[in-house]
């Protein structure tokens, strides 16, 4: 018994090192996989995930058995860190974002520095531990990595080269598997695609899913190869396209709102971050009321389909075609595209004037460069505006500042993009504090900061329709002007405990003193606002749109990120005719369709 005692002492002391190594890798899946299913046992127990988190932990665990520790120690130092990092990270994105990390987002890096204090208040015990045993683990494992390098007799290296040899073929054979079963493009069935991991795989769409079907290791791994390597088929994707056109009526649908608005201007706001719990008569008296007397959608929910939810809100707005999902942002990837489609190019071939606003310079998710590719002739932000570094956190004054740029003799269409309702909701921030004692005079029984300020900075947007209505009277074009406002995203104040984490309902409504008030019930989208304003003005758009007109009141449904769709308060599996809304929006931005 000593002597195996010895025996197990003596292996350890020499391994010790691939031992801690091992347990790393194994705690990094087990979070991981905790975040995919809050650790349900059945779905962490599937063969291809266990396959592939042993494929990958097993040639990481032979490269440290083999190498030379001298150099080594340091590259499973840096492996370690960044997996730490990752996992870390991968927390805040599940409870912010409500996805995982994916390399594309280091693209949107820049982006999300500037508002990085917004995860504070996600920050708990359970992510604290977390971090610690990551950070212990490491240490342990670098103060234990030897000195020398391990020698093993021939034996030992002809079975590690089998050993190799066999799991290295195993994954070939999964993935040769994956492509020649991913027959989502010649045939399509509800039940047989929800079972097809081949599809998600090729496809590389439903970003936790993959996490959870493949593990960790298969997902970083194959997503940073998507982002490198993976080429689109241009040629295949026009070829897509245009045989999908054929049959695609491009004639308008009419219904009792068709061209109710032809001929006066439109300003577009995207209100940041505003959730419908933040419109009440007294905190947003301007706002409730031009609810209460316009078009209000009492179903409009905001989804997210690419990390990015503000620009990909602002893109299918503007172009009614769905982002490709869990890819790059449009803004970066198809920054180049031509869009004759889009609500600027459809506006200005009508003679309007059309110019978008935002207090951010042009660098902020590309906006510059992707403002001008959707047709808009300029995209003044602070700078044009004359707005100092302080003023922009207040969104009247985009009205104040801005108003002269938004006007014309010329019909207007104008895009505004607010401000003032981003996270975080801290008392340190100027927009919190400049209304806050009211708002606390309003909500007396209200303590929580992040509420308070979230009802304050909601009020400083309110006070920018205010502004922009008193001056479009005083210039006698109230009458003419129509407003149409949406929100980009939920502002995650209380959503991940609240009955929409997934569905992410928010706000819409469109306003002009000469339209009667309606309150609209069937669910409504980003998607839908383009066919909706194209009916409103009656610009007779022949090019393709993916949602469908709310105001027909002939639709109501929801096309989910994760390939589901949401109709009839249930969620159910897309058909072919919803997924191919999908795949023709996927296409048109891959071929560049229409150039």
């Amino acid at each position: 018994m000593k002597k195996v005692i010895d025996h197990l002492l003596l292996f350890f002391q020499k391994f010790k090192h691939c031992i801690i190594t091992f347990i790393f890798f194994v705690v990094i899946s087990l979070i991981n996989q905790y975040y995919s299913s809050q650790f349900n046992i059945k779905e962490y127990l599937n063969l291809k995930m266990l396959f592939f988190s042993f494929f990958w932990v097993s040639l990481i665990l032979i490269y440290v058995i083999y190498s030379n520790p001298k150099y080594s120690r340091f590259v499973i130092l840096i492996l370690e860190i960044i997996l730490a990092i990752i996992t870390v990270a991968n927390y805040f994105f599940i409870n912010y974002f409500g996805t995982f990390f994916s390399w594309k987002d280091l693209f949107l890096s820049s982006e999300g520095v500037a508002y990085v204090d917004s995860i504070f208040p996600l920050i708990n015990f359970k992510i604290i531990m977390i971090f610690f045993i990551l950070i212990a683990l490491i240490t342990i494992n670098f103060v234990n990595f030897p000195t020398e390098k391990i020698h093993f007799g021939k034996t030992f290296k002809i079975i590690t080269v089998c050993f190799i040899s066999i799991i290295v073929f195993i994954y070939g054979m999964i993935i040769y598997n994956n492509h020649s079963n991913n027959k989502v493009f010649n045939s399509w069935n509800s039940i047989e695609t929800f079972k097809n991991d081949a599809f998600f795989y090729n496809e590389w769409t439903n970003v936790n899913l993959l996490v959870k079907k493949y593990g960790i290791y298969e997902y970083l791994f194959h997503d940073l190869y998507v982002l490198l390597f993976k080429k689109d088929n241009v040629i295949d994707s026009y070829n897509y396209v245009k045989e999908k056109l054929k049959n695609y009526n491009t004639t308008s649908k009419t219904n009792d709102y068709t061209g109710i608005f032809t001929n006066k201007n439109l300003i577009f706001v995207m209100m940041e971050g505003f959730d419908d719990w933040l419109i009440t008569e007294k905190s947003t008296p301007t706002i409730y009321s031009m609810m209460k007397n316009g078009i209000s959608f009492n179903n409009h929910y905001s989804l997210v389909y690419v990390t990015g939810k503000t620009s990909q809100s602002e893109f299918i707005a503007n172009t009614g075609i769905y982002q490709n999902i869990n890819s790059l942002s449009a803004h970066y990837a198809y920054v180049n595209n031509s869009y004759p489609f889009s609500l600027a190019n459809l506006f200005k071939s009508k003679g309007y004037a059309v110019n978008s606003f935002h207090v951010n310079n042009g660098s902020i998710y590309n906006r510059g460069a992707m403002m001008k590719s959707l047709g808009y002739d300029n995209y003044y932000n602070l700078l044009h505006m004359k707005i100092s570094s302080e003023e922009k956190v207040f969104d009247k004054n985009l009205a104040l500042k801005g108003y002269d740029l938004m006007v014309s003799k010329k019909p207007f269409m104008n895009f505004i993009i607010t401000l003032s309702g981003h996270t975080p909701y801290s008392y340190t921030k100027k927009e919190c504090q400049s209304n806050l004692d009211e708002i606390k005079k309003i909500f007396p029984n209200e303590t929580r900061e992040q509420y308070l300020c979230g009802y304050t900075q909601a009020s400083e947007t309110d006070l920018m329709f205010k502004v922009l209505l008193e001056k479009l009277e005083n210039d006698d074009l109230l009458n003419d002007t129509v407003i149409i406002a949406f929100a980009d995203h939920p502002n995650n104040v209380h959503l991940f405990k609240d009955e929409t984490l997934n569905l992410n309902k928010t706000v819409m409504f469109i306003y002009n003193p000469e339209i009667k008030p309606l309150v609209v019930n069937n669910i409504t989208n980003t998607i839908n606002i383009l066919p909706m304003i194209n009916n409103l003005f009656e610009l007779n758009s022949d090019y393709y749109m993916a949602g469908y007109d709310p105001l027909s009141f002939d639709e109501s449904y929801l096309i989910m990120p994760d390939f589901t769709l949401y109709q009839d308060s249930k969620y159910e599996t897309l058909t072919k005719y919803y997924l191919d809304k999908i795949l023709m929006s996927k296409n048109i931005l891959i071929s560049n369709y229409y150039k």
